[in-house]
């Protein structure tokens, strides 16, 4: 069996700007709100005496006791965690936690350290956002269904309250004149507005979506799916103002990642949080809330429809609990990139070659498609996702926000570079990248 091999190597420390935003700004943040997450929802408040930790727990009980004491005890490994990264050492194995991937985790790791890259200063950016926080929840008994990455995510959805509204709005728009549309993209760019699009068209660096919206308009009831991604709207557009697709498919990860990501609780629990009271945002003096209420509800509501009639399914139960192996879910935490699918992950690769459209669309899936390997920015992006290319459409809609960057005018790439901003880093620029499926 011979896996694809890039001819470039990987992205790590020795690149300044990586270490810059990862080791300095990115992963000293992620772990912070963690032990912050630990703090709040301990059952009783931890100390630092004597630079160790403490618990007063004497007047607990039973599971409050014991999850009081792994509290404790995660909050100490994820304080190591913290020095351990600042000062280089060494990525460590993962205990036996009864979850996918831990032999194959530990065989990678033996390998970089074979390779003298098994440090944090030294292995590849896509491998050392390991799952070893996981692995340390896993291994407790009451933490073992937490997401230490939960509050952050609800913080962050509601911060993005104004847009939803929006975007409901947009949608009720287009549901007024929907015997007007017939699919017809013009059509629709003339209600959704074109200059919502045109407002951003500078900072697109490849933009494809006219052969996108080409491919669609071939395809007549067919099957969409979102990888790791909760794209709600984008997918209510797609089965309701669209013949082109019935039926969208959302991938989540079986665990809360280094990173967040959209796990099966995730995706149940979405369509109570925007109904709740507590998503409208406060009044403010500035900008009076000029936000629809009955445009949201109304397309909550269809999205639930969609939901009971099958025209929006998850791959897996959303009563799924964390960590539960499921070949639809176990290679999306496996330490591979995404072009070993088809030899690593046969069934799910089967699965996805019956879509008429795989849709990636965070940063992070970006570096696992292309193996986040120092390709030329020229690189076609047919070329960058290897084995994967031409295997079924896929499109990836990505906020630039890590140095890898496939698919774009190499002069365009030199006129950012000479001046001086940071472009690869910063996310303010965007790729909307498209490979069709081989002829």
């Amino acid at each position: 069996m011979s896996y694809f091999q890039a001819p470039y190597s990987p992205y790590d420390a020795t690149d300044k700007s990586g270490y810059r935003t990862v080791l300095n700004q990115r992963w000293p943040i992620i772990l912070t709100s963690v032990i912050d997450n630990i703090h709040c929802t301990n059952p009783v408040p931890t100390q630092n005496v004597n630079d160790s930790l403490t618990v007063d727990a004497d007047n607990l009980d039973g599971d409050a006791k014991e999850r009081a004491a792994e509290g404790k005890r995660l909050l100490e490994l994820v304080n190591k965690l913290k020095r351990e990264i600042r000062w280089d050492g060494p990525l460590v194995q993962l205990p036996d936690d009864d979850e996918p991937g831990v032999k194959d985790y530990n065989y990678e790791l033996r390998k970089l350290a074979e390779e003298e890259k098994g440090t944090w200063f030294t292995a590849p950016w896509l491998f050392a956002e390991y799952r070893l926080l996981r692995a340390w929840f896993a291994q407790t008994k009451q933490w073992r269904d937490h997401d230490p990455f939960l509050v952050s995510k609800e913080e962050s959805f509601k911060g993005n309250a104004d847009a939803v509204f929006e975007l409901a709005s947009m949608m009720h728009n287009l549901e007024a004149r929907k015997d007007e549309l017939d699919g017809d993209p013009g059509k629709i760019g003339i209600f959704v507005g074109d200059g919502f699009h045109a407002e951003r068209k500078e900072f697109l660096l490849r933009d494809d979506s006219d052969a996108v919206w080409s491919h669609l308009t071939t395809m007549t009831d067919g099957r969409v799916d979102f990888i790791l991604d909760n794209y709600l709207v984008f997918a209510d557009f797609l089965v309701t103002y669209t013949p082109y697709v019935s039926k969208v498919v959302f991938h989540p990860k079986a665990i809360p990642w280094f990173v967040s990501d959209v796990t099966p609780p995730d995706f149940k629990r979405i369509f109570s949080s925007i109904l709740s009271p507590s998503f409208h945002p406060p009044p403010s003096q500035i900008a009076p809330i000029t936000n629809s209420p009955s445009d949201l509800n109304h397309m909550v509501t269809r999205w639930q429809t969609h939901l009971s009639t099958g025209a929006f399914s998850l791959s897996v139960s959303p009563d799924t609990t964390l960590g539960v192996s499921n070949p639809k879910t176990d290679f999306w935490t496996a330490p591979h990139p995404y072009w070993d699918m088809k030899l690593r992950a046969a069934d799910l690769f089967e699965e996805l070659s019956g879509s008429g459209l795989v849709i990636f669309k965070v940063n992070l899936f970006f570096e696992w498609l292309t193996g986040d390997v120092r390709w030329p920015v020229s690189t076609p992006f047919e070329t960058a996702i290897g084995p994967l290319s031409g295997a079924f459409p896929i499109l990836s809609l990505r906020t630039i926000k890590v140095d890898v960057v496939v698919g774009i005018d190499q002069a365009k790439a030199d006129a950012l570079d000479a001046s001086g901003e940071k472009w690869r880093v910063i996310g303010k620029y965007a790729l909307v990248s498209f490979c069709p499926r081989a002829a």
